[in-house]
C-alpha cells in the first residue's frame, strides 16, 4: 500500500503559534487555499480510499482532496494529533516559561508525556494501529488528511526518532509512504504544494 500523508492547512492557532491537540480549531481562509492547493497537486492520483481524523481541520482537508472523485473521508479517531494536555491553547513561549520543566522532560524525549496529555509513545501505538489494519483492506494508493503529530510519529517509526523532533511538517504539506510487510518506507517527506 501507498500512503500519501497530507497535513491539514493552517488555522489561526497555527498562525498564532499555539498548540491544538484535540482542540478542534478550523481552517483560516489561508488554510483554505493552501488545502485546495494541495488537492489539485494529488488530482492525478488515483485513491481507493481517503481517511481522516475527526477533527474539523483534517475533514475539511480530506473533503478537498476527496473533490470530484466520489470518495467520502472515512473519520477514524486514532489520526488525531497527539493530546497536548494542559499546553492546548497555548503558545509555546507560554510553555517553556510557565512549563519548563515539563517541556524540558517531554521535548526530545520519545518515552515523555505531556503533562494531562498523551505519550508519544501512545500516539505511535495508536497510528500503527491503525495502518496495520488499513494495509490490509487496500493494497494501492490511500490518503489521509491528518495532523503533523502523526505524520512524524510515523516517520519516527520508520526512521528513528530524530524525525519526532528535527523535521518540519508544514501545513497542507504531502509526505508518501510505503508500506509493505508492516515495513514503512518513505518516498516523499514534506512536499509542499502551495508555496
Amino acid at each position: 500500500m501507498r500512503l500519501i500523508m497530507v497535513r491539514h492547512g493552517e488555522t489561526i492557532w497555527n498562525a498564532e503559534k499555539k498548540i491544538q491537540g484535540h482542540s478542534d480549531v478550523p481552517l483560516s481562509e489561508l488554510g483554505k487555499e493552501q488545502v485546495l492547493a494541495t488537492a489539485a497537486y494529488l488530482a492525478e492520483e488515483e485513491l481507493e480510499a481517503i481517511y481522516t481524523s475527526d477533527l474539523s481541520r483534517a475533514i475539511d482537508t480530506a473533503l478537498a482532496i476527496g473533490g470530484n472523485r466520489g470518495l467520502t473521508p472515512i473519520i477514524d479517531q486514532r489520526l488525531r494529533e497527539a493530546h497536548m494536555g494542559i499546553w492546548e491553547g497555548l503558545n509555546f513561549g507560554t510553555i517553556y516559561t510557565k512549563y519548563r520543566k515539563e517541556y524540558d522532560a517531554w521535548y526530545g524525549n520519545e518515552n515523555g508525556i505531556i503533562p494531562g496529555g498523551e505519550g508519544v509513545k501512545e500516539v505511535e501505538k495508536r497510528v500503527l494501529d491503525f495502518l496495520n489494519e488499513v494495509s490490509f483492506k487496500h493494497h494501492d494508493n490511500v490518503a489521509i488528511a491528518t495532523h503533523g503529530g502523526v505524520i512524524k510519529s510515523v516517520l519516527g517509526h520508520a526512521l528513528g526518532p530524530e524525525y519526532l523532533w528535527g523535521r518540519i511538517i508544514d501545513n497542507a504539506s504531502i509526505t508518501i509512504v510505503k508500506i509493505k510487510a508492516s515495513k514503512i518506507v518513505p518516498e516523499a517527506v514534506n512536499i509542499v504544494p502551495w508555496r
